[in-house]
C-alpha cells in the first residue's frame, strides 16, 4: 500500500519482513482511525452516541434538498428562520449547496434521510484520515530510497497531529447548520493535499513537481466542490490549481524546453480549467437563482437576523457600512484569531474608525491550539529559503503555492466575525505548514548541509524536547477547547431555545415579507 510505504526492499531477503511491517502499518492506522472515530462521534453526541439528536437548525439541508427536487430554491421559515435571507418574502439559505446535493440520493430513492450528526461525523473522519495519509504519504516520500513502511510510532504521531492536536476537532464540536458547509470544504482541502503530498514532496527534494491531467484534474474537483462548501476556503484551492496549470506552462517557457510541447502543455491545463469553470459557472447561477445577481452570496438587508433580532447594532452596521470584508480588519482580527488579543483588537478599531467586530465565544488563541502546525511551518520557510539558494525553481514553486493558501487566511481575517469555526478556513495554509515542515525534516539530511540541519531539526524537529512539549500543549488545549465549545447553545441545539430551532424569539411571529 503506497500511502504508508517509501522506497522498495534492498533484496529478495527483505521482502517477508518488509510486508509483515507494511501489514504493520496498515493495521496500526486502521485501529487509531476506528478509535479516533468513536472519540469524534461521543464529542459530537456528548457521550450519547445517537445520531437522532436535536441541532441548531438540523432539518435546513434537508428542507433546501426537499426544494430541490420540486425546483425551488427556498425553504419553510422553520427550517431556516432569521438565518435565512428573506427576499420577496421567501427563504433562502446562503451556505454552499452541496450538503443539500448529498440528502437527494436518499430523497430521490424513498429512503430515509440520514440527520446532520451522520454527516458532519463522516466528513470530520474523512478529513483527519485523509490528513493523516497525507502525512504519512509525505514521511514516506521524504525519507529516501531505505525508507521502510511507517512504524506504530510513526503512525500515533501522524494520527495526533491529524485527530487531535487538529483544526478538524472544530468540525467534531456539533452537528448544527453552520457546520456541514465546512464539513464538505474541509474534506476537500484534506484531499487536495494527500493529493499534492508527492509534489510538495517532490519540491523540497530540489526537484521541479510536474503534475499529470489526472492530477490536476483531481485537484480540480476537489476545488470546485470545495467551492459548493466554503466558498473563502474555495479561493485558495482555486488559485492553487490555477497556479500549478500557469506553472507548466511558465516552468518550460523559462528553461528553453517549449519547443514541440505547448499544445500537449495547454492540454494538460484544459481539463482542470473546465472543471474550475463548470463549478464556478454553477456557482454563479445558483446565486442568480435565488438572489437575482449572480456576485450576491445573500443580501444583508434582508438577513432575517438583522430584520428581527440585531436590527442596526454595531455589529451589524459594520457589515453593512464596512462589507462582509474589510482590508482594515486584517490585522486586528489576526491578532483576535491567533492570540485572542481583545483588547489590542478593539483598540485598533476605534483607532481605525471601523465599526465593531462580532468576537464570538469560545475565545481561543490558535496559536496555542496547533502550535505543531506553526512550528514545521517555521521549519519549512527555513528550509525552502535556503534550498532555494541552490536550486531557486522548486523554491518558487512552493512560494507560489504558499500565496495561493495565504488567501482564505486573510478572507477569514477580513471578516466581520470572529468565530471559533472560522479558524477552519486557516486549514489551507495550515495543513501547507505541516506537510512542507514535515517534509522539510525528514528531506534535511540528504538536501541540505548536516550541520545546518543539527541546529535547527535539533530544535524544532519532532523528536526535540521543545517539539514534544508544544504537541502535548496543543493536545490539551484543543481537547478542552472542544468542550468549551460544547457549552455554546448557539451552537449546539439546545432545544429550550426556540431562537435557534426556529430563528424566532420566544412570543414572536413569523414575517410574512422581508420588511
Amino acid at each position: 500500500m503506497t500511502l504508508l510505504t517509501g522506497g522498495t526492499p534492498a533484496s529478495g531477503a527483505d521482502i517477508g519482513a518488509e510486508g509483515e511491517a507494511r501489514r504493520s502499518a496498515i493495521a496500526s492506522t486502521t485501529v487509531f482511525a476506528l478509535l479516533a472515530s468513536l472519540a469524534y462521534l461521543a464529542l459530537l453526541t456528548n457521550g450519547s452516541f445517537d445520531f437522532s439528536g436535536i441541532d441548531t437548525l438540523g432539518g435546513a439541508y434537508e428542507a433546501y434538498a426537499r426544494s430541490l427536487l420540486q425546483g425551488r430554491f427556498d425553504v419553510p421559515f422553520a427550517a431556516i428562520g432569521n438565518e435565512g435571507m428573506i427576499v420577496g418574502g421567501k427563504y433562502y439559505l446562503y451556505y454552499g449547496i452541496f450538503p443539500a446535493i448529498l440528502r437527494l440520493p436518499f430523497l430521490y430513492f424513498d429512503l430515509p434521510v440520514p440527520g446532520p450528526r451522520v454527516f458532519v461525523w463522516l466528513e470530520a473522519c474523512a478529513s483527519a484520515l485523509f490528513l493523516h495519509l497525507a502525512i504519512l504519504r509525505m514521511m514516506a516520500a521524504t525519507a529516501g530510497d531505505d525508507a521502510r513502511p511507517a512504524g506504530i510510532g510513526t503512525v500515533v504521531f501522524a494520527g495526533l497531529l491529524a485527530w487531535v492536536a487538529s483544526p478538524v476537532v472544530i468540525l467534531a464540536g456539533n452537528a448544527s447548520v453552520y457546520h456541514e458547509p465546512f464539513g464538505v470544504a474541509l474534506v476537500c482541502v484534506s484531499v487536495f493535499f494527500w493529493l499534492l503530498a508527492r509534489p510538495i514532496a517532490c519540491a523540497l527534494r530540489g526537484s521541479i513537481p510536474v503534475l499529470s491531467t489526472g492530477e490536476l484534474a483531481a485537484l480540480a474537483l476537489a476545488a470546485g466542490i470545495c467551492l459548493h462548501g466554503r466558498p473563502p476556503m474555495a479561493v485558495s484551492l482555486y488559485m492553487a490549481v490555477g497556479f500549478m496549470c500557469l506553472w507548466t506552462l511558465a516552468e518550460p517557457v523559462a528553461s528553453g524546453k517549449l519547443s514541440g510541447r505547448m499544445a500537449r502543455l495547454v492540454a494538460r491545463s484544459l481539463v482542470p480549467g473546465m472543471i474550475l469553470g463548470l463549478a464556478l459557472g454553477l456557482y454563479l447561477l445558483v446565486n442568480w437563482l435565488r438572489f437575482g445577481d449572480p456576485l450576491e452570496t445573500g443580501p444583508v438587508a434582508s438577513f432575517g437576523f438583522r430584520l428581527h433580532v440585531y436590527g442596526d447594532d454595531p455589529w451589524m452596521k459594520g457589515v453593512v457600512d464596512d462589507g462582509r470584508f474589510q482590508l482594515l480588519r486584517i490585522i486586528p482580527n489576526f491578532l483576535m484569531h491567533l492570540f485572542n488579543a481583545e483588547g489590542l483588537q478593539e483598540t485598533i478599531i476605534r483607532g481605525w474608525s471601523l465599526n465593531a467586530v462580532r468576537n464570538e465565544p469560545p475565545l481561543i488563541g490558535a496559536f496555542f491550539l496547533w502550535l505543531p502546525y506553526w512550528s514545521y511551518g517555521l521549519l519549512g520557510a527555513i528550509f525552502i529559503a535556503r534550498l532555494s539558494r541552490r536550486t531557486p525553481l522548486p523554491g518558487l514553486w512552493f512560494a507560489g503555492l504558499a500565496l495561493a493558501c495565504s488567501i482564505s487566511f486573510a478572507l477569514i481575517l477580513s471578516y466581520a466575525t470572529v468565530a471559533f469555526r472560522y479558524k477552519l478556513a486557516f486549514c489551507p495554509l495550515l495543513f501547507l505548514f505541516l506537510l512542507g515542515g514535515i517534509g522539510a525534516e525528514c528531506s534535511w539530511r540528504t538536501a541540505l548541509p548536516a550541520v545546518t540541519q543539527s541546529k535547527l531539526v535539533w530544535l524544532l524537529g519532532r523528536n526535540s524536547l521543545l517539539f514534544r512539549s508544544m504537541l502535548a500543549i496543543s493536545v490539551v488545549v484543543t481537547i478542552y477547547a472542544a468542550f468549551y465549545y460544547k457549552q455554546n447553545d448557539f451552537l449546539n441545539g439546545r432545544p429550550d431555545s426556540a431562537l435557534f430551532q426556529t430563528g424566532l424569539r420566544p412570543g414572536m411571529q413569523p414575517p410574512s415579507s422581508a420588511e
